[in-house]
């Protein structure tokens, strides 16, 4: 019984939360101050950038590049999508929802609804800070093997 709620469960959430690092399409855009009022009710920070999304969960931190200007952003996504409106916005083509300041960067647009999302194109990807992204250790060299007459005595 349980290992079968178990398997159902992480079916659900491969189903919920794609194994993807890397999302292209749409960016829509919150009404201006509405990200700041969602971030409180949630106990969440206000950062520079807030996103919505109906993919990641909330506290993730994502990069969002801007296709038709080159702006990049790193953001947290501070709301997800409500599961009645998820397949709507995936139909859509809209990968993330911005916070209109954030919006006015990589969309520049200069007022809420000025443009629809398909005018917005975009990349979504993981962010990994550089304190938590892992090096490779470089190779140890091996210690020269001296013959006898150039050993220190």
């Amino acid at each position: 019984m349980n290992a079968t709620v178990l398997s159902v469960t992480l079916a659900s959430l491969v189903l919920i939360y794609p194994a993807q690092t890397e999302y292209v399409g749409f960016a829509a855009h919150y009404r201006p101050g509405l990200m700041t009022q969602v971030a409180h009710n949630r106990g969440m920070p206000l950062v520079d950038c807030m996103v919505a999304s109906p993919f990641l969960p909330l506290g993730t931190w994502v990069t969002v590049e801007s296709q038709k200007y080159g702006v990049r952003k790193i953001c947290r996504v501070t709301d997800v999508a409500h599961p009645r409106d998820r397949e709507n916005i995936i139909r859509r083509g809209i990968v993330i929802e911005l916070d209109f300041q954030s919006a006015t960067q990589i969309c520049r647009i200069s007022y809420y609804g000025q443009e629809p999302p398909r005018a917005c194109p975009v990349i979504v990807s993981l962010y990994q800070p550089e304190e938590t992204k892992i090096e490779r250790p470089k190779p140890a060299r091996p210690k020269p093997r001296l013959c006898r007459k150039h050993q220190a005595i």
